[in-house]
Parts: C-alpha cells; structure tokens; sequence
C-alpha cells in the first residue's frame, strides 16, 4: 500500500476515510490532524476493533474509518460502521493543517530509490527480512516518518 498526497476536492460522498483526529472524539465532532482515503486491506470501510492508522504514524488519540456522507469547504460528515452492523456519525473538520492523502495498491516496480517503506516480516537464519507487508509512507518535508516508541 502507498500513501500520495490528495487535496480535500478529492474527497467524495460515498469514499471510504480514516481519520486521524487532532482533537475530539468519535461520535462526536473532531478536528482532523489527517484524512487518508481508501480502504482497509479487506477492502472494507468499517472499524477492525483497534485504532485505525491507514499506514500513518500513531497517534494518541487513535484513528478511526468510515464513509464520507457529505463534504463542503471545512467540514465532512462520517459514518463509522462496527463490526456488529451499528453506525455512528462523526462531524469532522478540517483546515490548512490538515494532511490530506490517498491509500492504495501498487505492485513491487513501486518501490524506488528515495521512497520511504515500513516493512513487517519475520527475519531468516540470516537475519535478513522476509516481508510480509511493506506499506510506503508520504515524504513530509523530505524526510520518512519515523516509528514511535
């Protein structure tokens, strides 16, 4: 998976969204530190139980996904949808800070010289990675970001 830079006029109705909030909470209203679109992995635009991050570092205020029902210059809403079929409306603002990125598929030719990567795996006898995933991250102010913790 691979984060490139969006615009919010690339966001539609009908998207699916994770959103990284600055301040607030699910549910209620949030100002948005990021907005990635796409889909999970599954393909599907519902929560997965834990914090979504759409391959961005964490935050500690977690991240969550939904479906966008309406967008205008600073505002969206968002309907997060649980694994038990419940659904939840979220109005979530924006503003010049806010990151804005889309997520999605791209094959190994992809992986380039000067591109970020985050690979998970297990090492050989070795100690050489075998990848299991490899998500490829945005280039912010010409640096990859960094894991936490």
């Amino acid at each position: 998976m691979e984060l490139t830079p969006a615009k919010p006029t690339d966001i539609t109705p009908g998207l699916c969204v994770t959103i990284r909030p600055a301040s607030g909470a699910e549910a209620a209203a949030v100002t948005a530190d990021a907005v990635v679109v796409g889909a999970s992995s599954g393909g599907q635009c519902q929560k997965t139980g834990g914090a979504d991050n759409a391959g961005l570092p964490r935050s500690p205020l977690g991240g969550f996904r939904g479906t966008v029902d309406s967008i205008d210059d600073k505002t969206m809403l968002v309907s997060t949808h649980g694994t038990d079929g419940s659904s939840t409306k979220t109005t979530v603002e924006y503003n010049d800070l806010t990151l804005f990125a889309d997520r999605h598929r791209v094959n190994a030719d992809a992986v380039v010289e000067g591109k970020c990567i985050i690979a998970g795996g297990t090492n050989d006898t070795g100690g050489v990675l075998q990848a299991q995933t490899i998500n490829m991250p945005l280039v912010v102010n010409g640096s990859c970001p960094q894991p936490k913790g």
